[in-house]
């Protein structure tokens, strides 16, 4: 299986907060009004944007940032053949080394796991399908 989008339109590089506008440079900002899923004002969004704090609580636990910690993650996704990586700019590209050079313990991926359930759709406007390594034998944990 291949994980593209592993930071999730940037989402989970840690510069998006709930009920804040994004910085003018953003893939938010950039889209807004096109890709509503990434705007941190909207309020159909608090959900998903909680859960984004949750991440960050446990990945500055865990002394590393949030888009390591996602990067880390599907690295250590058993049904992971590659992580396809798509930076803008070279410090995006050293933040996807540095994420991929890290291996999470068992305690941080069930405390992912405990954030965001295995095979739980967090938004269902951003998926159109249900890739085969969501289905719950592919899961790390069944």
């Amino acid at each position: 299986m291949h994980v593209y989008q592993s930071l999730s339109g940037g989402l989970l590089t840690g510069k998006y907060k709930a009920g804040q506008a994004a910085q003018s440079d953003s893939r938010a900002a950039t889209l807004k009004g096109y890709v509503d899923t990434l705007d941190p004002e909207l309020a159909e969004n608090e959900h998903k944007f909680m859960i984004i704090e949750k991440l960050q609580q446990l990945a500055n636990e865990a002394r590393i940032s949030l888009a390591d910690m996602a990067i880390a993650f599907t690295q250590s996704h058993p049904s992971v053949t590659a992580t396809l990586w798509g930076p803008r700019t070279l410090e995006q590209l050293k933040a996807y080394i540095s994420g991929a050079e890290l291996r999470l313990g068992t305690d941080v991926l069930d405390a992912i796991d405990a954030i965001v359930p295995p095979g739980k759709r967090i938004d269902d406007k951003e998926q159109t399908w249900t890739p085969e390594w969501m289905s719950a034998e592919r899961r790390r944990r069944h």
